[in-house]
């Protein structure tokens, strides 16, 4: 997953133009950033705090009473198990290798805390990251710069702009909704989305106006339109420039359902699958197609398609589709298939005992979707064939050998009849 945020901060970067050198550069964080925890006690009872030692001491013992307040649990921690990979290719060291890299990481995040909604009593936002400025001394609040965010996010120096925007509303509800990876159609969905379900725990029959950072590119619309379809009107986004520092007292905040690149809570999940009707025409077979401008091409797919087409699969262009439709298709699926990359997120909404299977280049050891097929009970296949850019595997066009996928899909095949268990 730091393959695709690297290359994501990049996007972004050039996107906001003149924003992007006070968005990387906009202060040098302290090796020990002062920060507080929403609630470590509560988040943290059963794990998951994935942070130094020094660190977790400091943030276990440090109060966060009277800068923030936990209003309630959203999403309880969870213990992830996950079933071995199916990896399929050609090349036996490239198999090895991504078994190594999957297991290795299955091993080393195997508990995740628990997402609460809390509210802090004054609020700094700048970029995806929220301080608490109720005392004389600026803090981070840990959950929006944790170890894995840092690379990806602004830190907010010293001393503050004179301009300072502040968003306090009284008497309405004001929620901050964001993440390092926001502006990744895959993150938004795993991270982001989910945390719409603390809504009902703010008891307002307002509209809660909804605070995001803004990207600059398409996928702010993805973002407002998939809000809207699971918000309808109980929620106004408010939209923040990523180069702008803004206040906003008694602000809400979700804390996360993720961490990079594994644990994803598969109740946060579920909540969000649910909430996507499938269609009335019954369960089909999908092969996601990747649009040829977004890179990691799968240079002899026309090659490959009568392999996939006389199997049942159905060819749908999701990157043209809207987020109701995109999510609407997966809902009713019984296998997908596709290249690894953010459409395949949304195999999400997929029921349990679907069988998903993701083409890679070799090199790229990606966990992310591994991960996201156990947290689903779906049964996880990945083949893997050449890249054409050895320094760069996550981004370069590759090719898949026809006997590396009709092995993939053939076990596909047989994996359709066994069913498998939601983690839990």
């Amino acid at each position: 997953m730091a393959w695709i945020l690297a290359g994501l901060r990049r996007r972004v970067g050039r996107r906001l133009g003149r924003w992007r050198h006070r968005v990387v550069v906009a202060g040098v964080p302290p090796a020990v950033p002062p920060a507080v925890s929403c609630a470590a006690a509560a988040l943290y009872r059963a794990g998951g705090l994935y942070a130094t030692a020094a660190e977790a001491d400091l943030l276990m013992a440090t109060p966060a009473a009277g800068a923030v307040e936990l209003i309630g649990e959203v999403f309880p921690p969870f213990q992830a198990l996950r079933p071995a990979p199916a990896v399929f290719s050609c090349a036996e060291p490239a198999r090895d290798a991504v078994l190594r890299a999957n297991l290795h990481h299955g091993e080393d995040k195997a508990v995740g805390a628990a997402s609460g909604l809390v509210r802090l009593r004054r609020a700094l936002i700048h970029g995806n990251v929220l301080y608490d400025a109720s005392g004389a001394r600026r803090r981070v609040i840990y959950e929006t710069y944790r170890e894995v965010d840092r690379p990806y996010v602004p830190w907010l120096g010293e001393p503050l702009p004179r301009r300072v925007t502040d968003l306090t509303v009284p008497g309405r509800e004001t929620m901050f909704l964001g993440s390092a990876g926001s502006f990744n159609y895959g993150h938004w969905l795993v991270d982001d989305l989910p945390r719409l379900a603390a809504l009902p725990l703010l008891r307002t029959t307002a509209p809660v106006r909804l605070l995001m950072v803004a990207g600059g590119g398409p996928m702010d619309q993805v973002r407002q339109d998939s809000v809207e379809a699971l918000c309808g009107v109980g929620a106004e986004v408010v939209w923040l420039r990523p180069d702008r520092v803004y206040r906003c007292d008694g602000l809400s905040y979700a804390t996360p359902v993720s961490c990079h690149p594994m644990l994803k809570s598969p109740h946060a999940l579920e909540w969000l699958a649910n909430r996507v009707a499938a269609p009335a025409a019954g369960r089909t077979r999908l092969y996601l197609a990747r649009g040829v401008s977004s890179g990691r091409s799968l240079l002899n797919e026309a090659a490959l398609w009568p392999l996939l087409a006389a199997r049942g699969f159905v060819r749908v262009e999701a990157a043209a589709l809207s987020f109701a439709d995109q999510a609407g298709l997966c809902a009713g699926t019984a296998m997908v298939a596709g290249v690894m990359g953010a459409a395949m997120t949304n195999t999400l909404f997929a029921p349990p005992a679907t069988v998903v299977g993701h083409l890679a280049p070799e090199g790229w050891l990606e966990p992310f979707y591994w991960d996201l097929a156990a947290m689903r009970g779906h049964a996880y296949f990945a083949c893997y064939g050449p890249a054409m850019a050895a320094e760069a595997p996550h981004l370069a066009d590759f090719t898949i050998a026809p006997a590396a996928l009709s092995a993939m899909l053939d076990a596909m095949e047989s994996a359709a009849v066994r069913p498998r268990a939601l983690q839990g």
